[in-house]
């Protein structure tokens, strides 16, 4: 019986300590393609939050990439790079655990611009609905789509989570914890 009031002592003063950290680490989302609205291209990439979740500013993004390629022509974009970039949030985007959302609203938008004049992708809810990449330098938009279905989501999902949430492998651990600090009392 102590061996078990200890475990759990301990158990609930890691989770004291793990669950404010979790809270603010860093989130990296991967950006949802929809082939639909593409043009033929495949779009791959992520965005990196500062793990706030809620409505985002521009500082709360630390880094991001993509990657639209039909196969033939691929157009790239990264915050990671010494070309010059801008990440462009205009009204409101909402970061959930799981997923970065664009609701409807008025000039709801996020812009990755990579260099002055070399690529960008821009989803933008408004007066007008769009959903865009753009290659400067071949002088082309792989895609420009007005009043995109983007796969039927509202809000629009931009970025989700590919794995299961700290929080989920965290439970795992405490519950594997519990079961063994069980199984020890028992034996005794």
């Amino acid at each position: 019986m102590r061996l078990h009031g200890l475990s759990s002592m301990v158990l609930a003063a890691a989770m004291m300590v793990l669950v404010p950290q979790m809270a603010a680490a860093d989130i990296m989302y991967n950006l949802v393609s929809y082939p639909a609205d593409q043009n033929g291209y495949a779009l791959s990439g992520h965005i990196t939050t500062n793990g706030k979740i809620g409505p985002l500013s521009v500082s709360d993004i630390l880094s991001w990439s993509y990657q639209a390629t039909d196969g033939t022509h691929t157009v790239t974009g990264t915050s990671e790079s010494t070309v010059p970039f801008s990440t462009w949030l205009y009204g409101v985007i909402e970061a959930t655990v799981d997923q970065l959302l664009l609701p409807d609203g008025t000039n709801n938008s996020l812009m990755l611009h990579y260099g002055s004049e070399i690529s960008s992708i821009s989803w933008a809810r408004g007066s007008t609905k769009t959903y865009f990449c753009k290659d400067y330098i071949a002088r082309q938009a792989p895609w420009y789509t007005y009043n995109p279905g983007m796969g039927g989501t509202n809000p629009w999902a931009i970025a989700e989570v590919p794995e299961p949430s700290t929080l989920a492998l965290l439970a795992t651990g405490a519950i594997g914890l519990l079961a063994y600090a069980w199984r020890r009392r028992k034996a005794v």
